[in-house]
C-alpha cells in the first residue's frame, strides 16, 4: 500500500544513501537557524524599547503597546521575530518598565525590556 502511493521507498543501498544526505542537510540547517537564533537573544539583552503614550491621572495610558507594536519596535532594531513568538498576556497599559518573553523555540526563550513613558 505505501509503494504504490509513493509514501515509502525499498531500503535500497542508494535509497539509504539519500536518506542519511537529507538527514545531514536538515541537521546543519537546523544548526544554523539555532545559531542565529543564540545571536538575537544576546541582541535582545541589550535593548529596551521606548514608548510614550498619553497618561491618566491613576498612572494607566490611553493607549496600550500590543505585541504588534512590540514587533514592529523590534523590526526597527533589526530583530525580526513573529508576532506569536510574543508572550504578551494582555496588551500594557501602565507606565514603567516590563519584561517581555519572546520565546523562538521550545528550547530557545529570551526577554526584552519594555519600556513606557508618559507624554
Amino acid at each position: 500500500f505505501l509503494i504504490p502511493k509513493n509514501f515509502a521507498k525499498p531500503a535500497t543501498e542508494a535509497a539509504l544513501k539519500i536518506l542519511a544526505q537529507q538527514k545531514e542537510k536538515t541537521g546543519h540547517e537546523l544548526a544554523a537557524t539555532e545559531r542565529k537564533y543564540r545571536e538575537l537573544l544576546e541582541k535582545l539583552k541589550t535593548i529596551v524599547l521606548q514608548f510614550k503614550m498619553k497618561v491618566a491621572e491613576g498612572g494607566t495610558t490611553f493607549g496600550s503597546v500590543s505585541a504588534a507594536d512590540i514587533q514592529n519596535a523590534l523590526k526597527k532594531q533589526g530583530i525580526a521575530v513573529k508576532k506569536d513568538w510574543i508572550e504578551l498576556k494582555e496588551p500594557i497599559k501602565t507606565t514603567g518598565e516590563h519584561s517581555v518573553k519572546i520565546k523562538f523555540s521550545q528550547e530557545l526563550t529570551g526577554e526584552v525590556k519594555v519600556a513606557v513613558e508618559a507624554e
